[in-house]
């Protein structure tokens, strides 16, 4: 077989293994076998920013991803959907509140599955893949960079899996996972003990936001001023 044969080989093989994926991924959204699975209503705040005390704050665990040092006296705690543009752009206040106050804040990533959302359950799923291969911050980067290009396509996962040299095999097989898949629509199903019903939603510390909080303070329409995450951050540092 010559190496042009091969790559189109693999690249059939691939096709195929995606099809039955989304096949796969359309049977698990209606039916869990064993698992009973509690889907969240994407809420009707999302992407406007609302804020509340936490009765419930989420408890760190063991396998969460985070970006900087758990002993950070700010922690972030992000509910983010990968194929939601109001999470990209949370991802980029995030990253200035981050780069404004180092290593005091700590901010740990929990993909959120929407129910009935095929993209956002698979692209929850490349970040958490990626991640067994120690490679789900370039992932979740690049989702990000992809969403808000509106190139999430099938080819772009696979193209950035080979870019940040991510086993293809591996990956494809963890992918189509459905112990793995059942296991984040759990994860999104459990979020609504913390009050969890959309994406984004941020616990700061004791403060729940529900939508993509601007960075600066702004006016909102009914002409209120409302505080953004760089005042919320700072008042937890005084």
């Amino acid at each position: 077989m010559t190496k042009l044969e091969l790559k189109k080989s693999k690249t059939i093989l691939w096709t195929i293994t995606i099809i039955v994926f989304l096949a796969l991924v359309s049977l698990i959204i209606f039916k869990q076998e064993g698992v009973k699975v509690v889907f969240q209503e994407e809420s009707p705040l999302s992407g406007r920013a609302a804020s509340f005390i936490a009765d419930t704050p989420p408890v760190l665990l063991s396998d969460d991803y985070i970006l900087g040092s758990t002993k950070a006296p700010i922690k972030v705690v992000v509910y983010e959907d990968y194929a939601s543009q109001f999470s990209a752009d949370n991802a980029d206040n995030l990253d200035k509140v981050r780069s404004e106050f180092g290593k005091s804040v700590a901010v740990i990533v929990r993909p959120f599955a929407v129910r009935g959302n095929t993209d956002s359950l698979i692209l929850a799923m490349a970040v958490r893949c990626a991640g067994e291969q120690g490679e789900w911050e370039k992932m979740r980067i690049r989702i990000f960079e992809l969403l808000r290009e509106d190139k999430i396509t099938e080819q772009s996962l696979m193209t950035t899996a080979q870019e940040l040299k991510i086993n293809q095999e591996d990956f494809i097989s963890c992918l189509t996972d459905i112990e793995k898949q059942g296991i984040i629509l759990q994860e999104t199903a459990a979020a609504k003990t913390n009050s969890v019903y959309g994406a984004p939603t941020l616990f700061i510390n004791d403060d729940i936001i529900v939508g993509a909080r601007p960075y600066e303070d702004y006016i909102d329409s009914d002409g209120k001023e409302v505080e953004g995450l760089k005042t919320i951050v700072s008042q937890y540092l005084q």
